[in-house]
């Protein structure tokens, strides 16, 4: 597999002024609907503006990429967010239509003019988007009943009861990697939209969160006694990346696999992050990706370590949410493939290494 060469990206020509259109933007939604200030208040205008910034990101990204797709994964999360909220589809909409207008009014720029396209056109799908996402628990076999059970545990604060419910599955002999991937994943999952529908609170959220790192950690002896086959990894967040523990169960599987693995999380320096695929003679570098608007970031760490002369075998591999949702986009980047999850991350870089291609 030869590497693809990333198509030509440049920034937005509109998205430095992104604050300037959003205030604009949200100034011109109060005053032709008053009933707004009545309902949100003053306070209540901010988040509306900071909440256009985000779209004005997301949008931004979309088109630089000329991936509408982009924008649209996004707006179907945000309508169910909005929706768990009980924020009218109706505001969104119009604020929608306001950003177009004002970026329509910026005739000497095309990234503008597409970008309002791609508002129009998901003005006209709103309606049709679900109001909910999925739940990602669905009770179809042994392992959905064990996730509920968890979740059940996590929720009202159980600690002790999670912690024997997955020692008792490890101690009956479960394969530490469907643990993670059929147990400790789609729990996760299903806490992110349990937050998304605010059902959820951010503490609850990041408690849940926390006892499954722990959980994570207890299993840790099982994790790195595998006999090693001599092939390492490097796994890390690109730029102030938070969500970081998908990553590190890939990192885990990896382990349980026999590779050297380096976890490193979130905030690693570019510079550091090369001295450091260099220093352990790395196979692969596994890159993490939430958030769409952290796209930009991951081009340009791809493009520097691609232009680094002491690292001319390293293999890069992709995943995280933008991936996940646009199965192509990983073909964007100058990257050898992408992973929907540890076991397909782990069979991916394997090939990898094993074809030298």
């Amino acid at each position: 597999m030869s590497v693809p060469e990333s198509p030509v990206y440049s920034p937005c020509d509109f998205a430095h002024a992104g604050d300037e259109i959003a205030a604009r933007a949200v100034a011109r939604q109060f005053k032709a609907f008053p009933e707004l200030e009545r309902r949100y208040g003053q306070h209540g205008r901010g988040r509306c503006e900071a909440d256009a910034r985000y779209h004005i990101l997301y949008l931004a990204e979309a088109v630089s990429s000329r991936n509408p797709a982009l924008f649209n994964n996004y707006v179907i999360w945000l309508k169910g967010l909005l929706s768990g909220l009980n924020i009218p589809i109706e505001d969104l909409s119009a604020q929608f239509g306001i950003l177009a207008e004002i970026l329509q009014e910026h005739q000497d720029s095309s990234d503008a003019a597409l970008a309002a396209d791609y508002l129009y056109a998901v003005v006209d799908r709103l309606p049709s988007l679900p109001d909910q996402p999925a739940s990602h628990i669905l009770a179809h076999n042994r392992w959905d009943g064990l996730a509920r059970e968890l979740l059940d545990h996590l929720l009202a604060c159980r600690r002790v009861q999670a912690i024997q419910l997955v020692e008792t599955v490890a101690g009956d002999g479960a394969d530490i990697m469907d643990i993670y991937l059929q147990l400790f994943q789609p729990l996760l999952r299903e806490i992110g939209r349990l937050w998304q529908m605010n059902q959820l609170s951010v503490a609850q959220e990041h408690y849940c969160t926390a006892v499954i790192q722990l959980l994570m950690g207890r299993l840790s002896a099982r994790v790195f006694t595998t006999e090693r086959i001599g092939r390492t990894l490097v796994a890390a967040c690109v730029g102030d990346e938070l969500h970081e523990i998908g990553l590190r169960m890939v990192a885990d599987c990896f382990e349980l696999a026999g590779w050297d693995s380096h976890f490193l999380g979130a905030n690693v320096p570019t510079r550091d992050l090369l001295r450091l695929l260099e220093a352990t003679n790395a196979d692969v570098l596994c890159l993490s990706v939430t958030l769409t608007t952290h796209l930009a970031v991951t081009r340009h760490i791809v493009n520097q370590i691609r232009a680094e002369s002491a690292l001319p075998r390293i293999k890069i591999v992709v995943g995280g949410y933008p991936f996940n949702a646009q199965a192509d986009l990983w073909r964007h980047f100058s990257v050898d493939g992408h992973a929907q999850d540890a076991r397909s991350a782990l069979e991916l870089c394997n090939h990898l290494v094993e074809s030298g291609s």
